[in-house]
């Protein structure tokens, strides 16, 4: 939590990194410090696809990020500054959340995190009721924010449960899923107004 409070100071007080963030809406650092707390710090477990991960950003998803191939201990090296511009332009941005309802924000980004943004508004989709297609536009923005947020909060965390429990990852990391899909829907739930 140090490192977040560290971060959230650095983000009010640093008009050139907040310069791409001043039409977020405010949950954007309420949003990233969930993910930050879901994500930990540093790991390489072998069972996981990602590979050597730290505060939730992959070494291929930092590659991509950097434009050049990185090391582990480049991977190690990670601070807060440098995934959250990740967070906001790879997994915020492409589920529409500054334009989405308080809670359902967050849930989007976490699945977007999680397990792409695709797969993240695919299940915002069904939950809603809506053409899964995969791609968020204006009429998928509107069928969230339409729907009960309650609802909405438990329908989707139904449905993603269903999706982890589809994939090869469950058998290795059921307890994590259920555990942070009862979080984020704690979350979410606690951020409606």
């Amino acid at each position: 939590m140090k490192r977040l409070a560290i971060f959230c100071l650095f983000f009010f007080v640093q008009p050139t990194f907040a310069i791409g963030c001043i039409n977020m809406k405010d949950n954007w650092i309420e949003c990233l410090a969930q993910i930050l707390k879901s994500e930990g710090g540093y790991v390489d477990d072998p069972r996981d696809n990602g590979g050597a991960t730290n505060f939730g950003v992959t070494k291929k998803t930092y590659e991509n990020w950097v434009g050049r191939e990185v090391t582990k201990e480049d991977i190690k090296n990670l601070t807060i500054e440098d995934v959250a511009p990740i967070y906001k332009d790879r997994y915020w941005a492409r589920v529409r959340a500054d334009e989405l309802v308080d809670g359902a924000d967050l849930l989007l980004f976490d699945l977007s995190v999680h397990s792409g943004p695709r797969r993240s508004v695919k299940i915002a989709q069904e939950t809603a009721g809506t053409v899964v297609d995969g791609l968020i536009g204006p009429k998928t923005v509107a069928a969230i924010n339409a729907m009960d947020q309650t609802e909405f909060i438990k329908k989707f965390s139904e449905n993603r449960l269903a999706f982890y429990k589809r994939i090869e990852a469950w058998k290795h990391f059921e307890n994590g899923f259920r555990n942070r899909v009862k979080k984020t829907q704690i979350a979410a739930q606690q951020m409606v107004k």
